[in-house]
């Protein structure tokens, strides 16, 4: 599953499911959507500067074949997307 096709509610699952009392406390103290928003904008911003980073040392390939072009662009934003998903996503706020 691609992080951008996560959605906040899969997100909220996550911390409800692996941080419980984390969820909590955020729900009740109303942080919770704030922090949701917070973490997606955060994850963007990476996946972007790092799919950037890593067409400098894995430039597109060139070709006329656009398929293989995208594959390539795909591949790097997956990449990107496992790496935030570490950093970003599954770290404790």
């Amino acid at each position: 599953r691609h992080l951008s096709d996560m959605n906040s509610i899969e997100a909220m699952e996550f911390l409800k499911d692996q941080n419980p009392q984390r969820f909590m406390i955020l729900k009740m103290d109303g942080t919770l959507m704030e922090i949701m928003h917070r973490v997606q904008e955060e994850a963007v911003e990476k996946i972007e500067h790092l799919t950037q980073e890593l067409m400098k040392t894995e430039p597109i390939p060139v070709t006329e074949d656009v398929m293989e072009k995208t594959r390539h662009l795909n591949s790097l934003k997956l990449m990107a997307e496992e790496i935030v998903l570490n950093e970003v996503i599954y770290k404790l706020r």
